[in-house]
């Protein structure tokens, strides 16, 4: 009697043990769970907390809003800057990085590695007659590829900033907009002739320029459609430190950009770069750029 009392107490405890250990297996689950939750959001929020500081810190000290034009969106901002060295301060997006680019110095990052920008517009909410109001929105998520819950952080943010002028400095009013010219196309120049292929992976066509040689009309670059002979895909278009379209799309599609806007004797303008998913050595480019007023004109076929 007493070994099988003995068994059946030993059997017991071993059942209360397994209970308590799975309890306590679940409470530091729970503990880790919650943990890499807390951290994925407050990463999130202060990595994103920290770029809209950085971007309307930026707007408020800029002199004017370069694009988007007024009652436009867009996924890039450039603003007017008195510091030389950081005219025009550009915001953009490439790859869900959301950068910051300033004066001829090259893109810096502002998002860490753990997190990722989508849905990024900048919207000019100005009124006329006044300095500018842009609306910033975009949506950061925690980067989790596996997917797991315990690191699932996404959140939307928006903000606006206003272009801040110095006391005793009029605003100074909307001026009469510009004629355009019709066929724009007949006015626009098209230089290839400094082309080359670079960037990392030499993925980015660059070294082109546009101009507009009318010493009274403006011109508007409306679309862009670029043709190639390999499987790569257009991943960007930036002209003058703008980013005017991001996306993918494969060769000869008509891409619809954010207008560009090409002033009267404003000189030669340099196309930043198309960039492409790829390498781009030993390709052959034809681009026609299509205006507002849908004439158009190619560069014929060439291979930086």
């Amino acid at each position: 009697m007493n070994k099988a009392f003995t068994l059946i107490e030993f059997l017991i405890y071993i059942g209360i043990v397994g209970v308590l250990l799975i309890a306590a297996g679940a409470v530091a689950v729970n503990i880790f769970f919650d943990k890499a939750k807390l951290s994925a959001i407050e990463e999130t929020n202060q990595n994103a907390r920290l770029i809209m500081e950085k971007i309307t810190e930026r707007i408020r000290s800029a002199e004017a809003i370069n694009s988007p034009t007024q009652g436009s969106s867009a996924v890039s901002l450039s603003l007017a800057m008195s510091d030389v060295s950081k005219n025009p301060t550009v915001f953009d997006l490439s790859n869900g990085i959301l950068r910051i680019k300033e004066g001829s110095g090259s893109e810096i990052n502002l998002t860490s590695d753990e997190i990722t920008i989508y849905n990024l517009q900048f919207t000019n909410i100005s009124y006329t007659d006044t300095p500018g109001t842009v609306r910033v929105e975009f949506t950061a998520n925690y980067n989790n590829p596996q997917n797991r819950q315990e690191y699932s952080a996404n959140f939307n943010f928006k903000s606006s900033a206003s272009v801040r002028v110095a006391l005793g400095i009029p605003v100074t009013p909307t001026p009469t907009p510009t004629p355009t010219c019709s066929p724009q196309a007949n006015t626009l120049v098209i230089n290839t002739s400094g082309a080359s292929i670079g960037g990392s992976g030499n993925r980015d066509l660059v070294g082109m320029t546009v101009a507009n040689t009318s010493s009274s009309c403006i011109l508007v670059i409306d679309k862009i459609t670029t043709t190639w002979n390999n499987s790569r895909n257009i991943n960007s278009i930036v002209i003058n430190g703008i980013t005017v379209w991001t996306g993918s799309a494969s060769s000869g599609t008509q891409l619809d950009i954010q207008d560009y806007t090409l002033n009267p004797n404003s000189g030669t303008i340099p196309i930043t770069r198309f960039g492409f998913s790829g390498n781009m050595k030993n390709t052959t480019f034809n681009i026609t750029f299509i205006m507002k007023d849908v004439s158009s004109k190619s560069t014929g076929n060439f291979s930086p």
